[in-house]
């Protein structure tokens, strides 16, 4: 789907599970505060009906201030509106969040951001979802891994 891509920012690939179109979308979002809004408002929303959305990655901003945030700033969460416009079009939702409401867990590099997310749909999360973790990096990268099980059994 390279008519979707954003260089260095955004990945879509799409599948089928079945008939139903699945869409996986890898998401770094600008590290510029002034970029972000105008980011998250251009991602593409246009997709089947019945799609399935797998959503992760860097979206360098906080989504909940007041649990993925150390220090409130007032410019930290610069796009974040943009950036949940986009993804409650996509009818996904945050595993993690859902099953641990008050935790807190910083995931960014100085370890005073949540800032990796995984975001699943919504239907797929209620049927299907098993746990959801965040772990130390065992990959050299300088954010923590953030994982999402989900099964039939």
């Amino acid at each position: 789907m390279v008519e979707l891509d954003v260089p260095g920012r955004y990945l879509a690939a799409r599948t089928t599970w079945g008939s139903t179109p699945v869409y996986f979308h890898n998401v770094y979002g600008p590290v510029d505060r002034q970029e972000r809004a105008s980011f998250y408002d251009a991602l593409p929303r246009g997709f089947e009906p019945s799609a399935i959305h797998l959503v992760g990655g860097d979206f360098n901003l906080p989504l909940d201030e007041r649990l993925d945030a150390s220090s409130h700033r007032p410019d930290l969460a610069q796009g974040q509106q943009a950036c949940i416009e986009w993804l409650t079009a996509l009818r996904v939702v945050d595993a993690w969040r859902l099953h641990h409401p008050f935790e807190r867990v910083m995931s960014g590099p100085t370890g005073s951001n949540r800032i990796d997310y995984v975001f699943i749909d919504s239907d797929a999360v209620r049927q299907l979802y098993q746990s959801a973790t965040y772990a130390k990096n065992g990959y050299g990268g300088d954010h923590l891994m953030h994982s999402v099980t989900l099964s039939t059994t």
